[in-house]
C-alpha cells in the first residue's frame, strides 16, 4: 500500500538522487515479514524478498495484502504486487500490480537514459533516476528522500522526514534499540518507521484516513 496514494491509501517514500543523496546499494539478505494489525486484530502481511540477478543485480518483490471487516461486510480489501529490479545502488526497471475495494490498476516502469518511464493507465510518467518507490521501507534511505515515487499513480509527490528519535522495540519478546524517523507527505498523509542499530526495519505503524495499521514484525 503506498502511504502517498490519493484517496483511500497511503503508506511511504521514494526520492530522487538530485533530492540530496547518492545511490545506495541493495544486497541480496533474508526475506522481511510483518504482520499488518487494527488494534488486537490481524488483518493483513507486507512481506519483502529479496532475489540475487545471475548478471547481477537484486531484484526486490514486495507483496502486501490486507482486508478488514466488520460483522459480514468487508469495509476494505487491498493487494499489492511490486517487483524493483535493482543495480548500482539506483532502481532499473518496475512493474506493479495493485488492487483495493473497487479497482484495480497496474504500473510498468523502464530505463530510458537518465530516467525512468512509467507508464500508467493515464499515460506515461517521466521519473529522474535514482527514485525510490513509496513501499521502501525495506531502504533504510527513504528517511532522507525528498519526494516519493507513487505507486498507484505513478506520480511523484514531496515527503519530508523529522530527524530520528531513539526507541525501543519488542521483537519475539525481547527489547531492541531503534531510532524512530516521522514522515509527512504533502497530502498530509504520516507514517512512523522504526531501524535497529543496523538499519534493518522492524516496525511500522500507517494512518489511513481513520484506519490506523501497526507492522509488527516476524521475520
Amino acid at each position: 500500500m503506498g502511504w502517498t496514494r490519493r484517496g483511500t491509501l497511503a503508506l511511504l517514500g521514494a526520492g530522487v538522487v538530485a533530492a540530496g543523496m547518492g545511490p545506495v546499494e541493495v544486497q541480496a539478505r533474508p526475506p522481511l515479514v510483518f504482520e499488518i494489525r487494527t488494534g488486537e486484530r490481524a488483518v493483513g502481511r507486507h512481506e519483502v524478498v529479496f532475489q540475487p540477478l545471475a548478471r547481477g543485480g537484486v531484484e526486490v518483490r514486495t507483496t502486501i495484502e490486507v482486508k478488514v471487516d466488520f460483522a459480514f461486510l468487508t469495509l476494505y480489501r487491498y493487494r499489492h504486487q511490486v517487483r524493483e529490479w535493482w543495480r548500482g545502488g539506483v532502481m532499473q526497471a518496475l512493474q506493479v500490480e495493485a488492487e483495493s475495494t473497487k479497482e484495480k490498476r497496474a504500473l510498468v516502469g523502464s530505463l530510458a537514459g537518465d530516467r525512468l518511464l512509467v507508464r500508467t493507465p493515464e499515460g506515461v510518467r517521466t521519473v529522474p533516476l535514482g527514485a525510490m518507490t513509496d513501499i521502501a521501507f525495506w531502504n533504510p534511505a527513504i528517511v532522507r528522500q525528498h519526494r516519493l515515487l507513487d505507486t498507484w499513480d505513478g506520480e511523484l509527490v514531496r515527503v519530508r522526514a523529522e530527524d530520528g528519535r531513539a526507541d525501543r522495540v519488542e521483537i519475539g519478546g525481547r527489547q531492541v534499540a531503534a531510532t524512530r524517523y516521522r514522515l509527512v507527505s504533502d497530502n498530509r498523509r504520516v507514517a512512523l518507521v522504526w531501524y535497529d542499530a543496523r538499519n534493518e526495519w522492524i516496525k511500522g505503524r500507517i494512518r489511513i484516513g481513520r484506519l490506523e495499521l501497526d507492522y509488527v514484525r516476524r521475520l
